[in-house]
């Protein structure tokens, strides 16, 4: 008996060295090719799957994450260019999934509620992989849940710090980035504990009741971008350089709200909307633009729908390049939805193929140049093209 109660201890000693949260070394891209283009456009996976999320990793963009929406509710990870996936999560819904800024062995995912009743299912809300997306642990402590059906819609890192982890989130189950608001918690730790103390300190100090999306700046390790809403509507960007320990604010444009953003170099990207939300509500078409920042978010240009076809920007990246590329639904003709690419800052704009059917999230593979994107209701699935 006292020998089998010693084997127990050791297993357990052995099991808990094991499960640790330290990033793995990088794997060798060598051993691992990248598909070869087969036409315009080809279709990875998810053949008539609703697709509710997608993350490239952008060191090592053979890593993959995917989830898929009703009814089957799963996330998927593949190592292999999306040659071959993996269910990590059944029976779970995310909408935001992120691989870390610095170690590409990290990534994040959050859980989004199935039923407005699934009380039980909000634990834990944000998980996180050391391994490239083989095991998962719980990474939330320190969030408290004061919002019936808060989920988070956004988690970034710092570019040269992974300790620093933001993620904004949201009271309603079905926004995706830029859309919600309410959530803005910070860790200094890597995930460990995270404090809604910034969010607190906007609440009452900066009378900011909106925190719509974050990005992190790869040119300087602590500058953080939130978008923000407040009641005057005179705010729309806060900026701070120091992991979000201080903060200024920006009036960017007048007459819209700020939500989603995406940084990279000197440019800074963002979109704006008539509404609070941007999805329909009621009988009110929402409409939304694509402003543009070449000087690190001091000045900004809208892309008017005068010359470019677009009313609604339904996703939108940077590209190491400096190409501007995101999915818009025509003025023209609201049933159909283009890619659109700028590779001049935002002054001449093309698009990438002549398929217009519906379209949603994008992703970029930096390396080999493949731009992933959502088709999401004629043809539903996951589409990757090659960017010349």
């Amino acid at each position: 008996m006292r020998l089998i109660f010693i084997f127990l201890i050791l297993l357990s000693i052995i099991f808990t060295s094991c499960k640790t949260d330290e990033p793995l070394k990088s794997q060798d891209q060598n051993q691992i090719k990248p598909p070869v283009q087969k036409g315009e456009i080809d279709l990875v996976g998810f053949s008539d799957q609703l697709i509710e999320a997608v993350a490239v990793n952008q060191k090592e963009p053979w890593n993959i994450l995917v989830s898929t929406g009703s009814p089957d509710r799963r996330v998927f990870v593949s190592n292999d260019y999306g040659i071959t996936w993996s269910v990590k999560f059944d029976s779970i819904r995310s909408m935001c999934l992120s691989w870390d800024n610095q170690k590409p062995s990290i990534a994040y995912i959050t859980r989004n509620r199935k039923m407005p009743e699934d009380w039980y299912e909000l634990r834990p809300v944000i998980f996180k992989t050391s391994d490239y997306g083989k095991s998962w642990f719980a990474a939330d402590s320190g969030i408290s849940y004061y919002y019936i059906g808060s989920h988070f819609t956004t988690v970034t890192t710092d570019y040269f710090n992974s300790d620093y982890v933001y993620a904004v989130g949201t009271a309603t189950s079905n926004i995706m980035p830029g859309e919600g608001g309410w959530l803005f918690y910070i860790s200094t730790n890597g995930g460990k504990t995270f404090s809604n103390s910034v969010e607190v300190f906007f609440y009452f100090n900066l009378d900011i009741y909106l925190v719509k999306d974050v990005a992190t700046s790869n040119l300087k390790s602590g500058v953080v971008y939130v978008t923000i809403c407040r009641d005057s509507r005179d705010y729309e960007l806060a900026v701070s350089s120091d992991f979000g320990n201080t903060w200024f604010l920006k009036d960017v444009i007048n007459g819209w709200y700020s939500d989603a953003i995406k940084v990279f170099n000197e440019t800074v990207v963002l979109t704006v909307t008539d509404s609070y939300y941007p999805f329909k509500f009621g009988y009110y078409e929402i409409s939304s633009r694509i402003l543009i920042s070449k000087d690190g978010g001091i000045s900004f240009t809208m892309i008017d729908n005068s010359k470019v076809d677009y009313s609604q920007v339904k996703d939108f990246l940077i590209t190491p390049e400096g190409y501007i590329i995101f999915t818009g639904v025509l003025q023209s003709d609201p049933t159909k939805t283009m890619i659109y690419i700028s590779k001049d800052g935002g002054n001449t704009w093309q698009t990438l193929s002549s398929d217009s059917e519906s379209k949603t999230f994008l992703s970029y593979d930096p390396k080999n140049k493949f731009l992933y994107f959502v088709k999401d209701k004629k043809n539903k699935g996951l589409y990757r093209i090659k960017l010349d």
